[in-house]
């Protein structure tokens, strides 16, 4: 027995944890076990993905299994992470559309929970860039989901939490961007009607996040900064800098701002 949390460490749960290696590793476990619940990395908040009996933690099936280099499609296994994405395709000019509060998130457990980033108001959820599902279901049989095929379960599996099946692997839509840079800008609003009006003024910007003073009272209620960013293009970015910087970011939590992303 382990005890597992949430991002949040509460609650803590005494379960089984099982990490399978392989496709035919988790059939094993799936055809002896009829209680359990898939988790990714971890990242969601309280008990969403521990189940008191089994556990089935995905991190170790990771691999890329097919790249186009031309559209940016991206076929990989269910416990890649966003980080290894962003690793791994950023410097060929590719991104993700949709990046949680923390980049230490599974494919899988994005599309269980239909994450959302800054840009929601423009780029919507996870679950908008994904081509197809491949969910491994009680009854030990693969099924592939997609817009036009078992369109229910594809659609009941995005934002479904586990619950419809395993997520083994998918395919995503990656963006193309110039840079790996973010222009950032920055507003400080005096209070909440300004902090709400700020967001509304710059509803065109592709992410838009604001960090909200909460012990703040009277007239500067709601007083806030608002951080708005967008994809930098090769012409503005500085000479003699790379497109791509190389940076290591730790994990700042479901705050991340903009200009860490990378």
């Amino acid at each position: 027995m382990k005890e597992l949390s949430g991002w949040g460490r509460f609650p803590t749960i005494k379960t089984t944890e099982l990490k399978p290696n392989s496709e035919s590793e988790l059939m094993d476990i799936i055809r002896n076990n009829k209680s359990y619940i898939p988790r990714g990395n971890g990242r969601s908040y309280g008990d969403s993905s521990i189940n008191k009996d089994l556990t089935i933690t995905m991190t170790r099936m990771k691999r890329f299994l097919a790249w186009n280099k031309d559209t940016g499609e991206l076929v990989a296994e269910s416990g890649v992470l966003i980080s290894d994405i962003i690793d791994t395709f950023l410097p060929r000019g590719w991104f993700p559309f949709v990046t949680p509060g923390t980049k230490f998130v599974t494919l899988g457990g994005a599309i269980a929970c239909d994450v959302h980033g800054k840009n929601h108001h423009k780029e919507g959820s996870f679950g908008n860039y994904v081509n197809w599902i491949e969910i491994l279901s009680k009854k030990n049989k693969i099924i592939r989901c997609s817009r036009s095929e078992n369109t229910n379960l594809f659609h009941w599996t995005i934002g479904g939490m586990g619950l419809t099946g395993v997520i083994i692997r998918c395919s995503i839509q990656l963006k193309h961007v110039e840079s790996g840079w973010i222009k950032q800008k920055i507003i400080v609003n005096n209070n909440l009607r300004q902090t709400l009006q700020s967001f509304y003024e710059h509803r065109e910007a592709t992410y838009s996040v604001a960090w909200i003073d909460c012990l703040a009272n009277g007239k500067s209620f709601g007083r806030s900064i608002l951080i708005l960013g967008e994809h930098a293009q090769k012409k503005e970015h500085h000479a003699g800098t790379a497109l791509y910087p190389k940076k290591k970011i730790k994990e700042l939590g479901s705050l991340l701002t903009l200009q860490v992303f990378y």
